[in-house]
């Protein structure tokens, strides 16, 4: 297995085990970035005008927004697109599309990043409870299953199917009589 990440300066690399896997790649704009990966992990370094024309399972943008566009798409050959960068696609409609018509995954990104948002929403809502933080945290990988299985069945691309799913889930919330939280 072959994954690319890109982009990870804030990334606490002491609890980031898929550094300790093989056939993992970095890039970033930051060569200290990069040394603090290299020094601690046995990483391959790519540069980043070359990182989309590595054949890759998993690309994994972390860092800036609007990565995922007409240029990139292109030259990208993975099979699955998961990263923590906010609004990796420049258009949601357009590169959504495009990326489902390469037939390459794309885990959206406030999904993938739900869990800071479900952790926020604990602390500030007087009901704190790591247990039931983690609880639901642990629903975002069902939640992206369940996505991906709505793609294929549908025929749609998996963002589309995301804001869908979000749409269907709080207009229930909406009108649902019990506050299940």
């Amino acid at each position: 297995m072959f994954l690319l990440i890109s982009g990870f300066t804030l990334i606490n690399t002491n609890s980031f085990p898929l550094f300790q896997m093989e056939g993992v790649y970095i890039s970033d704009i930051s060569l200290k970035a990069i040394k603090n990966i290299t020094d601690n992990f046995k990483v391959k370094v790519i540069e980043n005008d070359r990182k989309f024309n590595l054949d890759m399972d998993i690309y994994s943008p972390c860092a800036l927004g609007g990565i995922l566009n007409d240029q990139t798409i292109n030259r990208l050959k993975c099979n699955l697109i998961v990263g923590g960068a906010n609004n990796q696609l420049e258009d949601e409609i357009e590169h959504d599309k495009m990326l489902y018509n390469k037939n390459i995954m794309y885990i959206p990104d406030f999904l993938v990043n739900a869990g800071g948002v479900i952790n926020c929403y604990f602390e500030f809502n007087d009901k704190y409870s790591r247990n039931k933080v983690i609880e639901k945290v642990e629903n975002i990988y069902s939640t992206s299953s369940k996505v991906l299985k709505l793609s294929k069945e549908k025929d749609l691309p998996t963002q589309y199917i995301a804001i869908e799913l979000a749409k269907e889930r709080i207009h229930n919330k909406k009108h649902s009589k019990l506050n299940l939280d």
